[in-house]
């Protein structure tokens, strides 16, 4: 096997592993009640669990937003959306690291083809293509996969994506406060 198709069993795998455990941990809080149940459930210890469990699951392609809802619902918009902050942030590291050390022959112009036009005219490394692509519908994976293989610098991702993610953080722990009052 060459070190070319060894990287991409590398990376097949790595990507079945966050699958193979974020289809359990979903299931697992769907079954015992959805997020909100889950942040009742383990109370204090909730929001250090929420945050490894919302990153895992934001890597892959399945909807993250609701840990993000139960927290604001249950802690208030400010620490419910910096929970959600933080989830987003590791998970934008971790794919951004997974792409970084695994992509080899990644065609860069189809994902990019997936963003709006004004933003494909932005150098993947440029800060508001790296803050606001996460802004539209799956461009947080968009933008974390393409900045890793590109191999933009660290500092500048994290930085991009930690500014990036306080947006979705705030609105849907705004929400799940906002549903707390109703």
């Amino acid at each position: 096997m060459t070190a070319h198709q060894s990287r991409r069993v590398r990376a097949t795998l790595m990507l079945f592993a966050f699958a193979a455990t974020a289809i359990p941990l979903g299931l697992w809080v769907d079954d015992i009640g959805g997020p909100e149940a889950f942040v009742e459930r383990y109370g204090i210890a909730a929001p250090l669990l929420t945050v490894p469990i919302h990153a895992v699951i934001s890597v892959t392609p399945f909807p993250s937003e609701l840990f993000v809802l139960a927290n604001g619902t249950a802690y208030g918009w400010l620490l419910g959306g910096a929970l959600g902050w933080m989830g987003w942030t590791l998970a934008s590291l971790i794919q951004y690291a997974l792409a970084s050390r695994t992509a080899v022959d990644f065609d860069v112009d189809r994902h990019l083809d997936k963003l709006p036009a004004r933003l494909r005219e932005l150098p993947v490394d440029h800060p508001l293509f790296l803050i606001l692509g996460r802004q539209v519908p799956f461009g947080f994976h968009v933008v974390n996969v393409l900045a890793g293989v590109k191999r933009i610098s660290l500092l500048r991702f994290a930085i991009c994506a930690g500014i990036g993610s306080v947006p979705g953080a705030v609105l849907y722990a705004g929400l799940g406060a906002g549903i707390q009052l109703l």
